[in-house]
């Protein structure tokens, strides 16, 4: 077997495996630091890319055009692991390109090359040996139709390089992961690369989910600078958004996905760098959560967030404060459906917090007491019901600290003593631990019962959640229309049941007749129409609708 790849197939490919043209340019410049440059100058214009460096140059054309070589020292081989395929990116995406450096000059016919094994072999024979650069190396490039723009819209990744680098003519401002993440809590060494950490940043800190994170979950919040290359590629350097950022300019931390590097792997050093970062992380939340030195509730949650998703067991029952969620179960002003939830912190001595458990239950004209069955459907004044959720990585003390309550409430109401209109209204006795003014069972328009002690006006105090929870509907029309229909209900019903009516509402009908109510000195219904005198005498005779 002479050999055991397709080479002709391989080649004939090649420009599908990649995908963005702009990371040429990080392969020029990455090339140039790997040559000790100080400086990279690109130009482009009319599908011409020219690029030349002042590095050591190449003595040697043959890696340069042989897939998956290399020749570089042995430092950039053991560290920056080059893979052979940079260069192949630009003769993919070009019509011809020459190369020069101290080996000479080479002119490459890119389709040929690509496509013709007998012109692969060949190749090295168009080698001018006496076209050299005096240093450095140097590229002219006739690119394909439609790569320029691609290309000039990434001029921004080369800031991170150690280069000075001039693009048409304009230096590309230099930038450094250490100004970029000034304001980053933790920074620290790791295996010679400096590494920046916020807890404060961590996108994590907002998931819904509360499961632990595992290495993978690292890269989420992960920005690598990989030899001034940034992975994963970012349009407008917003790597000072993760919560962890790692400028790698020393041996190899991490493992880049070849060809391309804008990617990390996942192997074993990106798992041991998880255990470092998540170390560093759980120390930076424990000082700060058991020293009381972080005072804004909100920072403090989100260290305790954080430390809910990194920290082990033992870690956690080392903390003296956490955090619980209350649910106002019974009462939301949210069209989700989602209850009122609050993020209490507590503290590893405090008194045993209450989960309350609602049971109701109805006395009927003095009858027995008995369950109303599922209380889900019920709405209750704000702070009624609270129910406490503790979350499943949670220190153990703080499972201690949580005791289920049975919170029973008695509804005792005549069904004489009650006013049926767009709802049943029950004026009633209602016994609990806490004092509680109105219930409401409405489950839709003109469908459902309310119990009130005193007032029903008190359904204003549960009105918006009824309203958001049991009446809105995204099917039917908009928000504020159909609020205003169920208010209109709601009123009519208290001001029958109240006996109180407004004026305005009286009258609204004659308003629209051009007549003022406070002239109005006695109004006579008959069958088809309303006569009414005015003071002075005048009458006004008002036609009724068939």
């Amino acid at each position: 077997m002479s050999s055991i790849i397709n080479e002709n197939k391989l080649f004939g490919q090649l420009k599908y495996f990649f995908n963005n043209p702009g990371g040429v340019l990080i392969e020029l410049a990455q090339n140039a630091q790997r040559a000790g440059a100080n400086s990279l100058k690109i130009t482009l214009n009319n599908d011409i890319l020219i690029a030349e460096d002042d590095g050591c140059g190449i003595d040697d054309v043959k890696p340069l055009l042989i897939l998956a070589d290399s020749d570089w020292s042995e430092y950039v081989e053991a560290n920056h692991n080059p893979a052979g395929w940079g260069l192949f990116y630009l003769i993919c995406m070009s019509d011809n390109v020459t190369f020069k450096s101290s080996f000479g000059s080479v002119s490459i016919d890119c389709d040929a090359y690509l496509y013709n094994k007998k012109y692969r072999e060949n190749a090295l024979k168009n080698l001018n040996p006496t076209d050299k650069t005096e240093k450095g190396f140097y590229l002219h490039a006739r690119l394909k139709k439609d790569k320029e723009k691609a290309i000039s819209e990434r001029k921004d990744s080369l800031c991170f390089f150690p280069l000075d680098v001039l693009f048409n003519g304009e230096a590309v401002e230099r930038k450094n992961a250490a100004d970029l993440c000034n304001g980053y809590e933790i920074k620290t060494v790791y295996k010679g690369s400096k590494v920046f950490i916020d807890p404060y940043r961590w996108g994590i800190c907002h998931f819904y989910d509360h499961r632990p994170l595992t290495p993978e979950d690292l890269k989420l919040e992960l920005r690598a600078i990989w030899y001034g290359i940034p992975i994963p590629v970012f349009p407008h350097h917003r790597d000072a958004e993760k919560g962890v950022v790692i400028d790698v300019t020393d041996g190899s931390p991490l493992t880049p996905v070849l060809p391309y590097r804008d990617a990390i792997q996942d192997d074993e050093k990106l798992a041991e760098f998880w255990e470092f970062v998540r170390t560093l992380i759980v120390g930076y939340c424990t000082d700060k959560i058991n020293s009381g030195g972080e005072k804004d509730k909100h920072d403090l949650i989100s260290l305790m967030e954080v430390m809910q998703r990194v920290a082990t067991r033992d870690e956690l029952n080392a903390l003296n404060r956490f955090y619980v969620e209350a649910d106002e179960s019974y009462y939301s002003e949210d069209t989700d459906g989602s209850s009122q939830c609050e993020k209490l912190v507590i503290a590893r001595d405090n008194v045993p917090l209450c989960s309350e458990e609602l049971k109701l239950f109805e006395i009927v004209d003095g009858g027995e007491k008995t369950e109303m069955g599922d209380p889900d459907g019920f709405i209750l004044p704000q702070g009624a019901i609270t129910e406490i959720t503790t979350l499943a990585n949670s220190p153990d003390w703080v499972k201690d600290k949580v005791q289920e309550k049975v919170c029973e409430i008695v509804i005792a109401y005549s069904k004489k003593d009650c006013y049926k209109g767009n709802y049943t209204w029950h004026k009633a006795v209602i016994t609990a631990d806490k004092k509680i003014a109105v219930i409401s069972e409405i489950s839709g328009c003109s469908d459902g019962r309310v119990f009130y002690i005193e007032s029903p006006r008190d359904f204003d105090e549960i009105g918006a959640a009824v309203f958001a929870q049991r009446i809105y509907s995204d099917d039917g029309d908009t928000y504020d229309s159909q609020q205003y229909y169920f208010d209109q209900d709601i009123e009519r019903d208290i001001a029958n049941i109240m006996g109180d009516y407004k004026l305005y509402d009286l009258f609204e009908g004659l308003q629209k007749a051009d007549v003022s109510p406070s002239n109005i000195k006695n109004i006579k219904v008959n069958r088809k129409s309303v006569v009414v005198t005015l003071k002075g005498g005048k009458q006004k005779i008002l036609k009724l609708a068939a």
